[in-house]
């Protein structure tokens, strides 16, 4: 049987728009535009500022757009900014099975190589696809161990996703895909160390995964080579990145269902492992007219990674220090839902991390790890959430968030989120440009031109 990687080069390579669902097509633009507006209010984060200064004292041209920064660069350095930018707001879109944000990585390749080399919309949405598809898949056949070996699997697995999207785009064949492939392999990387200061390296290991993709597919293109089994072999990614492992989720059922179609797109600014403690919780207050002054305790029962992702180091998670600290605390997360009834960008600018009335209902939240919940991931993220108040105890579980594919956010929903993430940054006119330019780019001749901003 040939290399896991001849399976998906032979994929990338042959597959056409005809063969995409209507389904993965609707959802591939969802996500186009849900990436496009995290990238948009991650540019004015401080992290994202400090890349573009970067980027632009390089000094280096190119055709392809770095979003909201007002200048443009070479593929490369394109993809590394917008990702960066992207990862940074903590509302980027998540496939459950795989636990990776694939957006922030795939997006800005198809976006800077889709530039650079005049594609069509058609050849975007195609090459999205795939993107996703490759990485996730990847994803999958770790079966959620990553994490609880210390990496950042949307950094180990995006570099696959992003050389497979740039080899279509550039037009690779053959062993030229195997080989952009088998170089990405020898490069994926991405640790979860950032958890223990609240540093801003969990937002770059999106920008190098996307950038690192694009360089592999240029040195195959050049003839450069790689090991055609990174993936399976005796000291290849699965053994190297995972604790445990399937190799044969990687083509079961290949070209015939599509990742793209189990995508969720986040309604929070926070960790996705928060999200359904913030609906349960959210459910409950909205179901008993709950006042947040009347709260006494908040008890979340959620899975092991759940507890490792939003709970660890504790008292991180109780007295952020950092915005990250904060994006990934689900004692903070429940406050500022408690508080103000929402989870948006606002509740995790600096200032809002020293507000006393945040940090004094955090500590009213507890949270355990549950087997039941444990069982279920990473198929669901399910939770139970119980609150104490008014002598009472009200509980409420769920199982997906929202946002998930068993509960999705609608195309309004998307679209509203979007102009919510990209106002005072765009105009109003540039927000229905995007809009509508997304919705119908599989028509559009080349994507040349859709990042007019304030024009």
């Amino acid at each position: 049987m040939k290399p896991y990687l001849h399976r998906l080069s032979r994929l990338i390579e042959q597959t056409r728009y005809e063969s995409l669902s209507p389904v993965s097509i609707e959802r591939a633009k969802a996500s186009f535009l849900d990436t496009l507006g995290v990238m948009f209010h991650g540019s004015r984060t401080q992290s994202s500022q400090v890349m573009y200064s970067w980027a632009k004292q390089q000094k280096v041209k190119g055709k392809s757009t770095v979003a909201g920064a007002g200048f443009k660069s070479s593929a490369l350095f394109a993809a590394l900014c917008n990702g960066t930018s992207g990862h940074s707001v903590e509302m980027d879109d998540f496939h459950k099975e795989s636990v990776i944000h694939p957006g922030v990585v795939i997006v800005p390749t198809v976006l800077a190589v889709g530039e650079e080399v005049g594609a069509s919309g058609q050849d975007c949405l195609l090459t999205l696809v795939l993107g996703y598809e490759t990485m996730i898949r990847i994803g999958m056949a770790s079966l959620g161990t990553q994490h609880k070996m210390g990496f950042h699997p949307t950094a180990t697995c995006g570099i696959f996703g992003s050389a497979a999207a740039a080899s279509r785009l550039y037009g690779l064949k053959g062993d030229k895909v195997v080989h952009a492939l088998g170089i990405s392999g020898t490069q994926a990387a991405g640790l979860l160390e950032y958890k223990t200061s609240g540093d801003w390296t969990k937002r770059l290991q999106a920008g190098m995964a996307s950038s690192r993709g694009i360089l592999c597919a240029q040195l195959a293109l050049q003839g450069f080579t790689g090991p055609p089994t990174v993936l399976e072999g005796p000291y290849g990614f699965l053994k190297a990145f995972s604790e445990k492992y399937d190799a044969e989720l990687i083509d079961q059922g290949l070209g015939e269902r599509w990742m793209m179609e189990r995508i969720s797109h986040k309604p929070y600014a926070s960790c996705r492992f928060s999200h359904a403690p913030i609906d349960a919780f959210l459910h409950i207050l909205n179901r008993e007219n709950l006042q947040a002054e009347e709260i006494e305790g908040v008890r979340v029962e959620v899975s092991e990674q759940a507890i490792r992702s939003v709970m660890h180091p504790e008292e991180r998670k109780y007295k952020p220090e950092t915005v990250v600290d904060a994006q990934f605390s689900l004692p903070y997360c429940l406050a500022v839902a408690g508080l103000f009834r929402r989870v948006t960008p606002r509740e995790f600018e600096r200032e809002c991390l020293r507000d006393e009335s945040i940090l004094s209902f955090a500590h009213k939240v507890e949270a355990y790890p549950v087997e039941t919940f444990t069982k279920l991931y990473p198929s669901h993220n399910g939770c139970r959430v119980t609150v104490k108040a008014r002598g009472k105890a009200f509980v409420h579980e769920v199982k997906d968030s929202k946002g998930d594919p068993e509960a999705p956010l609608l195309s309004r929903e998307i679209e509203l989120k979007f102009k919510g993430l990209t106002d005072g940054i765009l105009k109003a006119s540039s927000q229905e440009k995007i809009i509508e330019a997304i919705g119908k780019l599989e028509n559009l001749d080349s994507i040349e031109g859709i990042f007019r901003e304030n024009d």
